[in-house]
């Protein structure tokens, strides 16, 4: 009943609504150069040189795991080895 804040909602509304617009256009559009965009072309350098490495020959095989009764830690419990695996006695 007041005008005062008849004004105030009023601008807060709009405010709001204005707010809502300007970020869902800067979400429309999120490859660029600008500060808030998506810096695609470091992501494309950084997926090739991931890329390069898995090419590497230690990359080709996956690590082997050994039981390891051995160790005085009780969390400890595998052993992880890059090179070839011991052969294992029966």
């Amino acid at each position: 009943q007041s005008p005062v804040w008849v004004a105030v909602i009023s601008f807060s509304t709009i405010l709001g609504f204005w707010g809502v617009h300007y970020i869902s256009m800067e979400l429309e559009q999120p490859f660029g150069d600008g500060h808030n965009d998506i810096p695609m072309r470091d992501m494309q350098m950084d997926m090739n040189e991931t890329l390069r490495e898995l090419m590497h020959a230690r990359a080709r095989a996956p690590p082997r795991f050994t039981l390891s009764t051995n160790s005085d830690d009780p969390l400890c419990v595998y052993n992880v080895s890059m090179g070839k695996s011991p052969k294992q006695s029966s």
